[in-house]
């Protein structure tokens, strides 16, 4: 549906934002001619008395019921409330072991600039965390420290490499070398701050 259909015989060629507004607030937007829809206080009243009907129906149900089935419903539900703090207990010791894994690598990506919010970072992060406090707390300390002994010997070789050029530009030749992945990422972190 188009404007011009939507605003009929008030339609004007040409109307501004504000025009067209004006003539929406004095509309009803839904079409009652077809009867599909639902008045809300009815709908409200119509759930709260089925919610009831079902409260009836339940008690009913566990008047029924005899006290080893009583029993048994009491430790389904019992086992279906542990079941759910387990997830809990679960999700929150990921989320602080996560927590604990970005703060031995953050001062380290920091340098290289890396966002706390890159996605493949926290896909990476979400991969290596562990639930076991202990072996987590081992992983996240020796990635932040392959993290910054990487990004050290890159400083390093890119010192090296600086003064090398230097010493190559001015006898007139000029050597390249593959760089291991520390190198690359200081010379990475050093080119965004002359550009």
């Amino acid at each position: 549906m188009d404007i011009q259909e939507l605003l009929g015989t008030d339609y004007k060629e040409g109307m501004s934002d504000t025009e067209i507004l004006d003539v929406l607030k004095t509309r009803k937007l839904a079409d009652l001619s077809s009867g599909k829809y639902v008045n809300k206080d009815m709908a409200t009243a119509k759930e709260n008395q089925l919610n009831e009907q079902l409260r009836d129906l339940q008690s009913q149900l566990d008047s029924k019921l005899t006290d080893d089935e009583k029993r048994q419903k009491d430790l389904d539900s019992k086992d279906k409330e542990i079941a759910k703090l387990k997830e809990t207990i679960k999700q929150s010791t990921l989320a602080t072991n996560k927590a604990q894994l970005m703060a031995n690598i953050v001062d380290t990506l920091d340098k290289l600039e890396v966002k706390n919010d890159d996605k493949e970072l926290n896909e990476f992060l979400d991969l290596i965390t562990l639930e076991d406090n202990v072996q987590s707390s081992k992983v996240s300390s020796y990635l932040g420290k392959i993290l910054k002994l990487a990004y050290q010997k890159g400083q390093e070789a890119q010192t090296k490499e600086q003064i090398a050029s230097a010493s190559d530009f001015q006898a007139g030749t000029e050597t390249k070398e593959p760089m291991n992945i520390g190198e690359r990422l200081a010379k990475q972190k050093q080119s965004y701050k002359f550009e």
